[in-house]
């Protein structure tokens, strides 16, 4: 079972035990939310954006029994590596022609979002509470792909190495909307859709050494690039509070 398929799993048996536990849950107090408790919140979600998973921490002041402030960061990231050999041959009347290439792939990813929301929650006489919220936030996001070509033809052979750094700043808004049961007076379960609206700024920096059999001088150059671009992307989060 694969890290999304595990976190879905998860997400709907919780959801799947709240309702299941709704009609019992009700006839108690949810004596944790109220005004001036404190928790603390771990989730673990999932970005729908490639390979992009990971996890949030965050501390959850409750200013009265149904506002509630909440600051964290989330960090996620990926990684993935591919080396692979071509060999292609090419014929004809005249001649044949044999060429052999290889790949080398390495991408590294990181992302640091930092938060700060408002949450406004449900009836705090239950167990269980719906709850929805929104508040500013600001992304760092760093990545680098170094990639490695080789090929060889007849007795030549051309090399070529790309090192690209990519580090993104933004900030925007996200929409929060969520339920948490109290499965004690102490702890809760909890699962929440979040939808965020960001201002990206990105800059992109390419260094290239290429060496040709042709030309015995190496080949070096260093290009920068940025852009400015408006994201909007949601996900799921799940996860517990512990309240003190």
């Amino acid at each position: 079972m694969n890290k999304l398929k595990l976190i879905k799993f998860i997400g709907i048996n919780i959801i799947i035990s709240v309702f299941i536990h709704a009609e019992d849950a009700s006839k108690n107090t949810g004596s944790a939310i109220k005004k001036g408790s404190n928790s603390f919140q771990f989730r673990i979600f999932d970005l729908n954006i490639g390979a992009f998973q990971g996890a949030s921490l965050s501390f959850k002041k409750h200013l009265t029994n149904k506002f509630a402030l909440r600051t964290g960061i989330s960090l996620s990231g990926s990684y993935s590596e591919i080396n692979d050999t071509d060999t292609r041959t090419n014929s004809n009347s005249y001649y044949i022609d044999d060429r052999t290439i290889e790949r080398d792939f390495e991408n590294k990813g990181l992302r640091l979002i930092f938060t700060t929301q408002f949450l406004n929650y449900s009836d705090v006489k239950n167990k269980i509470h719906f709850f929805y919220g929104a508040g500013p936030h600001f992304i760092y996001y760093k990545e680098n792909l170094l990639s490695k070509y080789i090929t060889e033809h007849d007795e030549s052979i051309n090399k070529s190495n790309r090192d690209e750094k990519f580090d993104t700043f933004g900030a925007g808004i996200n929409f929060i909307l969520g339920v948490e049961w109290l499965v004690r007076d102490n702890i809760g379960l909890h699962a929440e859709y979040d939808s965020q609206l960001s201002y990206t700024r990105a800059r992109r920096s390419v260094d290239v050494l290429e060496e040709y059999y042709s030309d015995p001088d190496d080949s070096i150059y260093t290009r920068d690039y940025s852009n400015k671009s408006i994201r909007f992307i949601s996900y799921t989060q799940f996860g517990i509070s512990i309240y003190f």
